[in-house]
């Protein structure tokens, strides 16, 4: 441990080794503000202080005095959660795996939550979704249910990501329950399961609970007052406005979203958000292709090392599409097969837009026939997945395409499926008309 490492560094780093932020700590006494003074060493904390946020980082408040006192169990964890927050999740996986059976209870706590975190950051989300379900089943006992609200939002992105929006849905209305209930509400947690359910929403193309969902958030980020919680309202709201068609307040949302996210230290949620800012110029603008190239392409830099295979796979379907736009069709279809790479050959919203980025990247070289495969295997999926927007959205291109190839009837074919995606359909049979009723039309 560096003698040069002050209580302020130590609250910080384990603090956000589990994801927390400064007013997830908060408590008697000790404000989210109070929180922010001592990690930038503007505060020394009271005793009283010290040993509830000890408690609430699960350590000792000798380690956060002094760094020193930790069992072997406890420094174990501690390189686990190193390796996880730097971009080796497998190695992380495998210390926690070991820690779970530990006698210290707040480790083995720990340790099934990193489990769970890196599973999900090397993309093995059936794994972690196994994890988290453990996880929210213990967390049921708990007396203010803050752990399970955080399995609740984990599960409801996990859930979501593998195309089950329903349960993804109904986890994160059972959080949003438990917020209400017990008195979570007016924190980053609150807005970050508004913000994952919203998504849930809007993938199944219900705009109206979205819309809903999306005014708490507006209204708690105005309680809150935090760039993040701003940034996270602004993100969320530029996706509907994108959603509904409002394309110029999508661009300029998700720009006021990034700045306020720049002015902090959130690595990975910055070059998340680069990201979909990126995806926004790349259809709402597509004449800032380069500009968008040139974020994602930062992005993915920053993702390598902080963010999971899914974050990179995302990244690498949006470069995919930029590459497209700007003329670079070959590199364009290695870097949507990458992300398929990263992705595995599990059904998966994103397998399925990287699909789309590839048959977007093979027409644009001329590939005609490998293209359609793509689109088909794409939208294919996107049904069995239950996406109904996405599902209508790649049956759109597929139609648009064949119609291109000049396959009149695979495209007439592919608006049929269009509109079962989106339940568009004849309202009632077409009546049955006696022969001596039947009249020629004059």
């Amino acid at each position: 441990m560096s003698t040069a490492e002050t209580i302020g560094h130590r609250l910080r780093r384990l603090r956000r080794e589990q994801g927390l932020s400064q007013h997830d700590l908060a408590g008697p006494g000790v404000s989210g503000s109070y929180v922010s003074l001592i990690e930038a060493g503007k505060r020394q904390p009271t005793a009283k202080a010290v040993s509830w946020l000890a408690q609430r980082l699960g350590t000792t408040s000798a380690f956060l005095l002094s760094g020193q006192g930790l069992s072997d169990d406890r420094l174990e964890l501690g390189h686990a959660e190193l390796e996880l927050a730097n971009g080796d999740p497998a190695a992380a996986a495998i210390r926690f795996a070991a820690l779970g059976s530990s006698s210290d209870a707040s480790i083995s706590a720990r340790a099934g939550w990193g489990l769970a975190e890196s599973r999900e950051a090397a993309g093995d989300l059936e794994g972690a979704i196994e994890a988290y379900e453990v996880l929210r089943e213990a967390s049921l006992g708990e007396p203010k249910l803050h752990p399970f609200v955080r399995a609740c939002l984990a599960l409801s992105r996990c859930y979501r990501e593998c195309g089950d929006l329903g349960r993804a849905t109904d986890l994160g209305e059972q959080g949003l329950e438990a917020v209400s209930r017990y008195g979570l509400q007016d924190s980053d947690l609150e807005v970050n399961l508004l913000c994952t359910v919203a998504f849930a929403y809007q993938e199944r193309g219900d705009l109206v609970r979205t819309t809903q969902l999306l005014v708490r958030v507006r209204r708690q980020a105005e309680a809150l007052g935090t760039p993040r919680a701003r940034g996270a309202a602004y993100w969320n709201a530029s996706v509907l406005a994108s959603e509904l068609g409002e394309t110029g307040d999508a661009v300029d949302l998700a720009y006021r979203a990034l700045a306020l996210f720049g002015e902090g230290d959130d690595t990975r949620n910055i070059a998340r958000l680069r990201n979909a800012y990126a995806a926004l110029l790349i259809r709402h603008a597509p004449d800032r292709a380069a500009e968008a190239l040139e974020l994602l392409e930062q992005a993915r830099s920053v993702l390598l090392t902080a963010g999971s295979q899914v974050d990179i796979a995302y990244c690498e379907t949006e470069l995919s599409r930029a590459l497209t736009l700007v003329e670079r069709p070959d590199q364009a279809q290695e870097r949507a097969v990458s992300a398929l790479d990263r992705l595995g050959d599990d059904a998966r919203l994103e397998s399925a837009r990287a699909r789309q980025a590839l048959a977007y990247a093979l027409r644009a070289d001329g590939r005609t026939a490998d293209a359609t495969r793509e689109y088909l295997t794409a939208a294919r999926a996107l049904d069995r997945l239950g996406a109904r927007r996405q599902s209508a959205a790649a049956w759109a291109e597929v139609a648009e395409h064949l119609r291109e190839c000049g396959d009149e009837q695979g495209s007439w074919d592919a608006t049929v499926r269009l509109m079962q995606a989106v339940a568009v359909g004849v309202a009632f049979p077409a009546p049955r008309v006696p022969a001596r009723s039947r009249r020629t039309a004059s």
